[in-house]
């Protein structure tokens, strides 16, 4: 984002280099008015501001995490594979739910043990149907359960 003496300047479209663009500050990306290019940057992700704020589920407070853990597909691949299953069926099938506008989707966050035990955290920018932020906590399966990293934590 541009910004000049605290007013946000119109960004050149990198698409077809228009300035006639818009900001959409409540999510932080750009359009374009002429070609509808849309586009935002890494640093104005309003998610990187709430990288610890795991909500109990949409809508809801946080709760308390003790100690978070990271997965990735390479570390856990039947439990990255079984959490972004279940992603998948609280979204009538579809695992990655892709703003139209926006290219967001469902990110994994990390997994975290909260008083309702561990549970794989999933943010979504701007969710096509709700048109909004949304978040879902997701238990872990219990083979994940047993594994070192977590049996140790």
């Amino acid at each position: 984002m541009i910004v000049d003496d605290g007013i946000i300047v119109a960004e050149p479209c990198p698409t077809c280099g228009s300035t006639h663009t818009v900001y959409e500050a409540v999510y932080r990306f750009w359009k374009c008015e002429d070609c509808s290019g849309v586009w935002a940057h890494d640093a104005d992700d309003p998610d990187y501001e709430e990288v610890e704020d795991a909500p109990q589920e949409p809508g809801a407070g946080l709760p308390t995490i003790n100690l978070t853990f990271f997965m990735t597909e390479e570390s856990h691949p039947q439990e990255w594979e079984t959490a972004w299953a279940r992603l998948a069926e609280l979204n009538g099938g579809d695992p990655v739910c892709e703003c139209p506008d926006t290219g967001a989707n469902w990110q994994y966050i990390c997994t975290a043990q909260t008083e309702d035990g561990w549970m794989h955290y999933f943010k979504h920018r701007l969710h096509p149907v709700t048109r909004r932020r949304e978040s879902l906590l997701i238990p872990c399966s219990p083979e994940l359960l047993t594994c070192e990293e977590l049996s140790d934590a």
